[in-house]
């Protein structure tokens, strides 16, 4: 979990906000609840924890909810970036894949979302995890919603999902031909 810290910490550009302790929710939000200090049980809105993190602003008491509760913030994550303006949602892959494992099954369920937006995002953060996926092992929790994915009606969620497809599955068959074409025509430049 120390690694979603630095990760967050990358994205947070020395933000001070301190997070609200209890907000009510709204539709525009997402609430969760989290164990504070002394087994007390909070409800955090995590719509304005999503956009301080897509804004780099993101606060020490934000990358502690980040850990607390990694599922529910990627959904409010990919919610936000939705709507976001298009640097924030440039963060967006990097946030979403700091929060880990535990995040990926609504990552894989934003692949079907209504919200176009959504599905892209998703899957950009799974075409940037792909290797990774493969090589932990974890790929099995969205390769089924990525191989849907590649049918997609948006032309970027197909492109990115079958890229990701190919990486999270370990098959660089595609990138092979794509550097061996780009050695072969270095090569008749010499």
């Amino acid at each position: 979990m120390r690694w979603i810290s630095s990760v967050l910490l990358s994205l947070a550009a020395c933000g001070s906000d301190p997070m609200p302790a209890t907000v009510a929710p709204d539709a525009n939000h997402t609430p969760a609840q989290l164990t504070a200090p002394g087994a007390s049980v909070v409800t955090v809105d995590l719509g304005p924890v999503a956009e301080r993190l897509l804004q780099g602003n993101s606060s020490a008491a934000d990358r502690s909810t980040a850990e607390q509760s990694p599922a529910a913030l990627a959904t409010a994550i990919l919610a936000a970036a939705s709507k976001a303006k298009p640097a924030e949602q440039g963060r967006a892959p990097a946030a979403l894949g700091a929060l880990g494992a535990a995040a990926l099954p609504q990552i894989a369920a934003a692949l079907v979302n209504k919200d176009p937006g959504q599905r892209r995002i998703a899957a950009l953060t799974l075409l940037h995890l792909g290797p990774q996926l493969h090589a932990d092992g974890t790929a099995k929790v969205v390769l089924s919603a990525l191989d849907t994915a590649r049918s997609d009606a948006d032309l970027a969620v197909r492109a990115a999902a079958e890229l990701a497809y190919q990486r999270a599955t370990g098959d660089t068959s595609a990138l092979d031909a794509s550097r061996a074409a780009h050695e072969a025509a270095v090569g008749r430049d010499r």
